[in-house]
């Protein structure tokens, strides 16, 4: 069974154009930030414990990317990046089944993962790949 709501924080296209493929359609909520503050603020829009006219979805599941843009000097805890929303979630605990990281980035990805699992998210580190056993394995992930 797919999830019925997604977020995903993704910079590349072609990923996008592979998420929106295999999860975008039979989706209640489906979300794609492309920035650290474009996520931030459709998390925060969707999750308030002060407006109860906001919509507050729990997530079936997030994926979250590192590294947005190409720099490679930037460092896991910058602005910019996708530690910054992992932090969020961290901070405001925001509903969640399940987070993947689909980063290529260990360094980031770990300290990501680290801090999601430490908060008790249900969280698992699946580099992205863009076949059908990546696919089953992170749809296992989200049906456990």
């Amino acid at each position: 069974m797919k999830p019925r709501n997604i977020f995903i924080l993704e910079d590349n296209y072609k990923r996008i154009e592979w998420f929106e493929k295999n999860f975008g359609e039979q989706t209640d909520s489906f979300y794609i930030a492309t920035t650290s503050q474009n996520a931030l603020h459709i998390l925060s829009t969707h999750h308030s414990k002060w407006d109860e006219a906001l919509t507050q979805i729990e997530w079936d599941i997030v994926f979250l990317d590192h590294d947005l843009g190409y720099d490679e000097d930037r460092r896991s805890f910058d602005e910019g990046t996708g530690m910054e929303v992992a932090k969020y979630f961290v901070q405001t605990r925001p509903g969640a089944k399940k987070i993947v990281i689909h980063s290529w980035n260990p360094e980031g990805s770990k300290n990501m993962l680290r801090g999601l699992i430490s908060c008790g998210y249900d969280t698992k580190w699946f580099p992205f790949d863009p076949t059908e056993t990546y696919l089953a394995t992170v749809l296992n992930f989200a049906n456990e």
